[in-house]
C-alpha cells in the first residue's frame, strides 16, 4: 500500500468531512476560498485525482469531484497495513532472537557436559 504525505492526507481528509460527502459517488465542488488556511494547496487535489481518490475536473479556482471507494477506505486500510507491518516485524523479531538462543543454549549444555565429565574424571 502505497501512503499518502501528510499534507494530502490533511487534503483527503478534508474531503471526507465535507457535508455533501456522505460516501463516494457524491458529487461535490470546492473553490479555492474554501481551503483557506487548511495544510494543503489545490496541487494536493491533483495528487488524490493521479492516485485514484478523487474524480473530477480540475481547474485554478475550483474543483469539481467526487470521491472513490479508495478514498472512503483508505485511513481503515492505512491502520490494517500499519499492524499488520508490526505483526510482520515482530515475528522476524521473534524469529532473530530464536535463532540466536537456541545455538548458545545448545553450547552451554555442551559447556556444562564437558565440565561435569572433566570433573568427573579429575576425581576418580
Amino acid at each position: 500500500m502505497k501512503y499518502l504525505s501528510e499534507c494530502e492526507e490533511n487534503c483527503l481528509k478534508f474531503l471526507l468531512n465535507r457535508k455533501d460527502n456522505v460516501g463516494f459517488g457524491n458529487d461535490d465542488e470546492v473553490c479555492l476560498k474554501d481551503i483557506y488556511g487548511e495544510n494543503f494547496t489545490f496541487a494536493h487535489f491533483e495528487t488524490l485525482k493521479k492516485e485514484g481518490y478523487i474524480v473530477g475536473s480540475i481547474f485554478t479556482d475550483t474543483i469539481y469531484y467526487y470521491l472513490t471507494s479508495k478514498a472512503i477506505d483508505y485511513f481503515s486500510e492505512k491502520t490494517k497495513h500499519i499492524e499488520l507491518i508490526r505483526k510482520e516485524k515482530r515475528v522476524i523479531t521473534i524469529r532473530y532472537w530464536l535463532d540466536k538462543i537456541i545455538p548458545f543454549l545448545a553450547l552451554l549444555v555442551s559447556v556444562i557436559a564437558l565440565l561435569n565429565s572433566i570433573f568427573k574424571w579429575w576425581h576418580v
